[in-house]
């Protein structure tokens, strides 16, 4: 198992997403699009992921691999407070029943999800004033996980 990621966590959370059927791949014109890195104007209801601060959370002394937590946001934006809230919370429904040692693809990479911790509850930011009158919410977690090898 190693540690090292040759793609960052809020795209390796971006289609671990998708394949939960959260929303879908931007290519495909599908509801919910899901994005990592930045948010396009349009369409009005997405879902985008972004890095944050993680933790290393200690190293291993004979070999000197590093565990690290890294850690991640998902936001949503939707049209209505109920659409948003609705998504926002069963996004975290899913990470907290469905993730454990699910496998995610990327290109040639292989990432094992060993678990998700959240740790915030779902903040609600208001409206997007004053570009919108969108809806926006976050929620903050880590993540376990490690690259196939």
């Amino acid at each position: 198992m190693s540690l090292t990621l040759t793609h960052s966590q809020a795209n390796i959370i971006r289609w671990l997403l998708i394949n939960l059927g959260l929303g879908t791949d931007p290519a495909s014109a599908g509801s919910w699009p899901i994005y990592a890195y930045s948010e396009p104007d349009t369409p009005d209801a997405v879902i985008t992921v972004y890095n944050t601060v993680g933790f290393v959370d200690g190293r291993a002394m004979p070999t000197g691999e590093v565990y690290e937590h890294f850690g991640f946001q998902v936001r949503v934006r939707a049209t209505s407070s109920k659409l948003g809230i609705t998504k926002i919370n069963e996004i975290a429904r899913q990470m907290a029943e469905s993730v454990h040692n699910l496998t995610v693809t990327i290109d040639t990479e292989t990432y094992t999800v060993c678990a998700i911790t959240r740790k915030s509850g779902v903040i609600e930011l208001g409206k997007e004033y004053p570009t919108s009158e969108r809806n926006v919410f976050t929620l903050n977690a880590i993540v376990a996980l490690y690259r196939t090898v």
